[in-house]
């Protein structure tokens, strides 16, 4: 017969079927607090990204613009060099 008897036996297992219950209990907490700490930095990394994405749209379109308008010069500038060879 264990030590204490039957009872006490089934007593131990009981606590620790509950103790080990409890941990389990604690430990996914701690992973679904993790989970949303990881969902969490991610979705402020995404944020990051769009916000990175529109101001490099931005400075592609100011890009685009500033060369329409060299090229424009550009095509002005020999306009005018050939208008100047003319008679």
């Amino acid at each position: 017969m264990p030590e204490g008897g039957w009872n006490a036996r089934r007593e131990r297992a009981r606590v620790a079927r509950a103790e080990a219950a409890e941990a389990e209990a604690d430990c996914l907490e701690a992973a679904r607090a993790a989970a949303q700490e990881v969902a969490d930095r991610a979705s402020r990394g995404v944020a990051a990204a769009e916000g990175d994405v529109r101001a490099a749209g931005e400075r592609l379109e100011s890009a685009r613009a500033a060369s329409a308008d060299a090229a424009a010069r550009l095509k002005e500038a020999g306009r005018e060099r050939v208008l100047a060879h003319i008679p």
